[in-house]
């Protein structure tokens, strides 16, 4: 009996249980495989979007169609522009957040150090793409009015904590009389 490939009520006689070898965690794995693939696809669409035409020149259904997906399949993830802007964001460390944060800069008190850090900080923007491309959108390429003034917390709060951190150590500078 030839079989055209879609299955009804009264196909199922014809299927054996016993040989299907499908298991919960099977169909469990592939749905999150998939929800994973549509998630990544979303944020780099969202990424190169932001990029080449800023975050208030760009709507869901622009990114929805970048990523070849609808509107619905953005809202399965996030529910409004910000919170997809955020979890574009958090894809990559800021330079500030790596480089010049407390626990980078512990123990490093000179101005080799911070002279160092900063060259470190400057190699990994040349080297890591998505961090340079993140960090061109938040400088130049998102505007912080309305629903995007919570997105500049992060940025502003990373800044904050490199001037501690900068300043600590021209303290330190200071004190031992460098």
């Amino acid at each position: 009996m030839e079989h055209s490939g879609k299955f009804f009520v009264h196909d199922l006689e014809m299927l054996d249980i016993a040989k299907v070898d499908v298991t919960f965690q099977d169909i469990f794995n592939r749905r999150t495989a998939f929800l994973e693939n549509h998630l990544a696809a979303i944020l780099d669409a969202a990424e190169t979007l932001f990029y080449e035409q800023g975050v208030a020149g760009t709507t869901l259904s622009h990114i929805a169609a970048s990523a070849g997906l609808t509107r619905g399949a953005i809202y399965w993830h996030f529910s409004n522009k910000l919170e997809l802007f955020r979890a574009m964001q958090e894809r990559a460390k800021l330079p500030q957040e790596e480089f010049f944060d407390e626990q980078a800069c512990a123990g490093r008190r000179s101005l080799q150090d911070l002279y160092e850090n900063t060259l470190e900080a400057l190699r990994h923007l040349e080297r890591d793409e998505r961090t340079r491309k993140i960090l061109t959108i938040l400088l130049f390429r998102c505007e912080y009015v309305g629903e995007m003034q919570d997105a500049m917390l992060r940025r502003a709060d990373a800044e904050a904590t490199m001037h501690k951190a900068i300043t600590g150590i021209f303290a330190a500078v200071q004190i031992r009389g460098e």
